[in-house]
């Protein structure tokens, strides 16, 4: 019967040579998340931070509320029919 590789010694190599690829691992900088708002977005955040602009968006909603339960609520068809038309196109409003 022949044993080979017995030895201490590849087991030390080994060891060594793994331990030096663990330390170039472990070196190397590790790459950050990046992240960028467009300049819509940065427009678009400046309503929502503008409180005028909520107090009067609420002021709306609770008048089309009061008006759809009294049953007054009338829609301008054809506006609402141009805007959808306008948005599906890529034409904002």
């Amino acid at each position: 019967m022949k044993i080979n590789n017995v030895g201490a010694g590849n087991k030390i190599e080994l060891y060594n040579f793994n331990k030096n690829v663990n330390d170039i691992k472990n070196n190397t900088p590790k790459e950050k998340d990046v992240i960028e708002i467009s300049t819509k977005g940065r427009y678009l955040s400046t309503f929502s931070q503008d409180e005028s602009i909520q107090k009067a968006g609420t002021k709306r909603v609770e008048e089309i509320k009061k008006q759809i339960e009294q049953g007054s609520y009338k829609v301008d068809t054809n506006s609402l029919a141009k805007k959808i038309l306008d948005h599906v196109k890529g034409r904002e409003v």
